[in-house]
């Protein structure tokens, strides 16, 4: 009864897709956010407990009390900034026939998205080590 079924099944491309952690490229991001996000934990304790110190606090109060007028300065620069225009272009949409949108066998959302997460970790650990 059922074996008429599976005539109706599509037949696979000669390019079988696999996963992504057999990708060489995809593998090393990986690794490499996986290392930054345990730099970012170990930095992260280390200055909870240099600010949780004595010393550390009784600094903080005599600067509280110094900067309130650069509260409304960092604000207002922050809104200006949040109202700037930049200029986009798009490009029109042809079908390519090439593989051009693979960067190392992976996709380019996969390869700037692991790139964006590397640099923004980057950031948070230069911004630690201040």
């Amino acid at each position: 009864m059922f074996s008429p079924l599976a005539n109706f099944a599509q037949e696979t491309t000669s390019a079988s897709i696999g996963s992504n952690f057999s990708n060489a490229l995809f593998n090393t991001l990986f690794f490499i956010i996986i290392i930054l996000l345990i730099v970012l934990i170990v930095l992260g304790n280390a200055l909870k407990n240099i600010v949780q110190g004595d010393y550390m606090q009784n600094k903080f109060k005599k600067n509280d009390e110094a900067k309130t007028n650069d509260n409304i300065t960092k604000t207002t620069s922050v809104f200006l900034l949040l109202f700037t225009a930049f200029n986009c272009a798009a490009q029109s949409a042809t079908p390519s026939q090439s593989q051009d949108w693979l960067i190392g066998g992976l996709d380019m959302f996969t390869v700037y998205f692991m790139l964006f997460i590397i640099l923004i970790e980057l950031i948070i650990i230069v911004i630690f080590s201040c």
